[in-house]
């Protein structure tokens, strides 16, 4: 088609597509959908090898967590020091949140979460990881005591999730449910959907 053989209008269409689909703030955003059309237009000749290497690491990034997938392993450190990975920790369901100390989002969300009766209800099935997977440590540990105890709260203390771009944190919070085998159910959902879940699986009580 004359669109097809246009660059610059296959370039605006797929800047069209990455800021419905892949923006961490679109109400729009579909990582699955996005995935299928980077793929597509990366293996076409339509993109400039500059463009092709930015989207390819897009993908890259998008294929990594996936769900139904295993959520990659990571090492943490508690405030008190103990080190821990995201695999030793045994339990039916995972909540793992990344998040800024200094985000208000992040700090409505805990609130919400900790106030939670479901998750309440549901402590002896499903335990909740907070994670701090930036440099600045020390802001980190002066938050702490502001979280809930019940859960685990940790930082990447070696950058290895930033450095290695293991996870997708544009958003703050990034919320994944994960279940015993640590295969991801949920990846960057909103907390509301996590919670539905837990209510529906675990309670069998849904929220209505």
């Amino acid at each position: 088609s004359a669109i097809a053989g246009n660059p610059k209008m296959m370039m605006k269409i797929q800047e069209m597509f990455e800021t419905a689909f892949y923006h961490p703030n679109s109400i729009f955003r579909n990582e699955e959908l996005y995935i299928a059309i980077l793929q597509r237009y990366i293996q076409s000749d339509k993109p400039e090898k500059i463009v092709r290497e930015r989207l390819s690491n897009q993908l890259d990034l998008a294929m990594r967590n996936r769900l139904g997938t295993k959520a990659l392993d990571f090492s943490f450190v508690n405030a008190d020091g103990r080190e821990s990975s995201l695999y030793k920790i045994s339990s039916e369901y995972l909540i793992l949140m990344f998040y800024d100390p200094d985000c208000p989002t992040c700090k409505r969300t805990m609130q919400v979460m900790d106030n939670s009766p479901v998750l309440s209800a549901a402590a002896a099935k499903v335990k909740i990881l907070t994670m701090y997977a930036g440099v600045d440590i020390e802001n980190w540990k002066s938050h702490v005591p502001q979280l809930s105890k019940k859960w685990i709260n940790g930082c990447n203390k070696d950058l290895s999730i930033m450095d290695g771009s293991l996870y997708d944190m544009r958003p703050t919070p990034s919320l994944y449910l994960l279940d015993r085998s640590k295969t991801v159910l949920m990846k960057d959902a909103p907390y509301e959907a996590i919670e539905a879940f837990v209510a529906d699986q675990v309670t069998g009580k849904p929220v209505r």
